[in-house]
């Protein structure tokens, strides 16, 4: 059995590596890049134009959270390369737009450089 020192700094260890791992998500390029996307998605769909979303008219607050767990139930936009294969989504949008448009290496584990600490 442990003693309650013992807990104590096995919890504060614990806190330390979500501490970390807050940070470098709060630091995380892909993460801010995937909030644009979302944001500039969200302006499109409220009507706003493409030369608004591109003027940085994005300042759409929304929960990341809730927003990550949803994002393979959206319906991208254009969503034509759904004939091309069954089950692209959105997540599969975002990918092309980063690697297609922005020039963003998106490696088989994007995260993991990034945020190492979810990786614990």
């Amino acid at each position: 059995h442990a003693t309650f020192r013992e807990r104590v700094a096995n919890a504060k260890r614990h806190l330390d590596i979500l501490l970390a791992a807050a940070r470098d998500l709060e630091a995380s390029r892909l993460l801010r890049d995937i909030v644009r996307i979302i944001q500039g998605s969200l302006a499109w769909n409220a009507s706003r134009t493409a030369a608004d979303a591109a003027q940085g008219d994005l300042a759409r607050v929304f929960c990341v959270g809730e927003q990550l767990a949803r994002l393979k139930t959206i319906r991208p936009p254009g969503h034509l390369q759904a004939n091309l294969f069954g089950g692209y989504t959105f997540v599969h949008w975002m990918v092309e737009e980063m690697m297609l448009r922005w020039g963003r290496d998106i490696g088989q584990d994007a995260f993991a450089a990034e945020v190492p600490d979810l990786h614990v």
